[in-house]
């Protein structure tokens, strides 16, 4: 009895101790903010910083709430959407009681862009409207590099976004050049947009002789349905744990600090 209670007091023992280790592998450095702008993986230009923050410290001073973009090289050992959880928590973006923080978390070697709203702005900043942000907006600029270029236009509309939702208009969003985000390539067009040219080439070629350009529509499959959006499936970059090196300039634009406000859990997250 007295061996069996040993050996059932040793596996405790060692459960407790494999879930501490685990515990502590998932423990991660989050740095301190020092502005709107956090540019950790040094993307962003230094005039785009300077006109995000300028939006992010008008949006507050008009409305009180708050937006912080942190740029990562990786969210690692932790997926972007936890890290973006811990980070909005650590750093309380928002204002206390209000919730009205949003949290814009790129990392680069990750390939991955999350959008963390608060309580507050899930009205403002829908989940679905998030995505279409990251969709349509950033990744397109991501995919060619064009990253500073990618969050600068991702502020300006996330911004203008909160701002309608007080029912404000921002000085600042007339001083930011607006950009188009680049058109596919064709590497991305996927297979539905290369099958439609081939078979409009194919008519083109075969005119009236039908015969045999249906031969080749149903023999290779037109019917098939296109693949949609492609968020990414890994997590791409070094798996030595979070990248520290918190170093670089960081746009102020008359930032005070965040105000204590708490993630809601809701936003979007893509990859490129």
């Amino acid at each position: 009895m007295a061996r069996a209670t040993r050996v059932l007091s040793l596996l405790i023992v060692l459960l407790v101790s494999v879930h501490s280790g685990k515990a502590r592998a998932q423990e991660v450095s989050l740095p301190a903010p020092r502005g709107y702008v956090n540019d950790f993986a040094d993307v962003i230009s230094p005039g785009d910083e300077s006109m995000m923050a300028n939006l992010a410290g008008e949006l507050e001073r008009v409305t009180t709430a708050q937006i912080a973009v942190v740029t990562l090289e990786t969210t690692q050992p932790l997926v972007i959407e936890e890290f973006g959880v811990r980070l909005f928590e650590a750093w309380k973006i928002g204002q206390a009681g209000e919730d009205n923080g949003l949290l814009l978390l790129f990392a680069l070697q990750d390939r991955k862009v999350r959008i963390e709203t608060g309580y507050g702005l899930e009205g403002a900043v829908p989940d679905a409207l998030a995505d279409r942000i990251i969709r349509d907006t950033m990744v397109p600029f991501f995919r060619r590099e064009e990253y500073s270029q990618g969050l600068l236009q991702a502020t300006v509309q996330l911004a203008d976004l909160v701002a309608r939702e007080y029912g404000v208009e921002l000085a600042s969003l007339r001083s930011v050049p607006r950009a188009v985000p680049p058109p596919p390539s064709a590497a991305r067009c996927g297979p539905g947009l290369l099958t439609l040219i081939f078979f409009m080439i194919m008519m083109i070629l075969f005119g009236r002789r039908g015969g045999l350009f249906w031969l080749l529509l149903f023999g290779l499959g037109m019917g098939r349905r296109p693949g949609g959006y492609w968020y990414g499936s890994g997590m791409g970059g070094s798996k030595g744990g979070f990248s520290g090196g918190f170093g670089g300039f960081s746009g102020g634009g008359g930032f005070g600090g965040f105000g204590g406000g708490a993630s809601g859990g809701g936003g979007a997250t893509g990859g490129w």
